[in-house]
């Protein structure tokens, strides 16, 4: 019994656009659930409360992810 369901695939534009999403709200959303003002996006790392730290630890990890899921259009582009 072979299945001939194909996997879907997210196409480039949609790994670039959520990516792009991340990139963009990531100090908005580190900003706003910080205890006290940050200096830098990476500052919330230090910073006292919980959830702006692993907001940004997590955003990191998803853009990690989708860097490597990409294969681009080339084989040197790999």
């Amino acid at each position: 019994m072979t299945s001939n369901v194909r996997r879907s695939e997210i196409d480039n534009h949609t790994m670039k656009f959520i990516v792009g999403v991340i990139a963009l709200s990531l100090a908005y959303l580190t900003e706003t659930f910080a205890v006290e003002p940050l200096d830098s996006i990476s500052a919330s790392y230090w910073d006292q409360g919980l959830w702006s730290g692993n907001i940004f630890v997590g955003f990191l990890f998803a853009i990690g992810a989708f860097m490597q899921t990409y294969n681009g259009h080339e084989r040197r582009e790999k």
